[in-house]
């Protein structure tokens, strides 16, 4: 057990605790710098006899002479009769009610997860490859100006566009919207600009007009 300490704290003779039964008891070993945040901290070990009765026990830590009602650390012992009860007790739905470690199943997910994601990967990049072969592409990126959005697009000189191109602004069924102006370009991508009065969303594409 570990527990942070108030005040100047430098022996565990100064330290006492606070029990509802002699047979669940504390014994102090050390006094030590936290890991993280610094500052002391009491290390002890917790023992349980095997006759004490089931139940939820509190225990509290406290500095010797310490009369404020705010214990040091508090700790809250439960005691079961065997395993199965403490199974049942469980937190986890998954242990409580299968007696499997949610450890294991999420280890027995993972793969399964990775290899969706793969695919979807994979989908969303067929798609892509598909849509440009016939001259189209998703909008990615809205930005709203002054005076107008730029919208940004995976299609750029490898695919025949050039700055000043005049380009089909597609909704997300598909549908011609307006035309729009490439304001610049790389190789795989564009940047595009629409009138303030054109609702563009996320969905919508551009397509060229061969």
């Amino acid at each position: 057990m570990n527990g942070s300490l108030r005040g100047d704290v430098n022996d565990i003779g100064e330290l006492t605790y606070v029990s509802p039964s002699d047979r669940i008891q504390v014994a102090f070993e050390d006094i030590h710098a936290g890991f993280w945040l610094g500052g002391k901290m009491w290390r002890g070990l917790l023992t349980v006899s095997p006759d004490q009765e089931p139940g939820k026990f509190r225990v509290s830590v406290n500095l010797k002479g310490d009369n404020s009602p705010r214990a040091t650390t508090v700790f809250y012992v439960h005691v079961y009769n065997d395993s199965e009860s403490m199974r049942k007790d469980a937190k986890s739905f998954i242990h409580r009610y299968l007696d499997i470690s949610p450890w294991l199943v999420f280890a027995a997910f993972l793969p399964l997860t990775l290899l969706t994601f793969a695919f979807v990967f994979y989908l969303s990049h067929r798609r892509e490859r598909l849509l440009l072969e016939r001259g189209i592409a998703d909008v990615y990126h809205i930005a709203r100006k002054e005076s107008e959005y730029e919208i940004a697009f995976g299609m750029g000189t490898l695919h025949g566009i050039e700055p000043g191109a005049t380009l089909t602004l597609l909704d997300k069924e598909g549908n011609p919207i307006r035309n729009i102006t490439v304001k610049s370009c790389s190789m795989t991508d564009a940047v595009a600009t629409v009138d303030l009065d054109c609702a563009v969303q996320p969905g919508f594409m551009v397509s060229r007009n061969d």
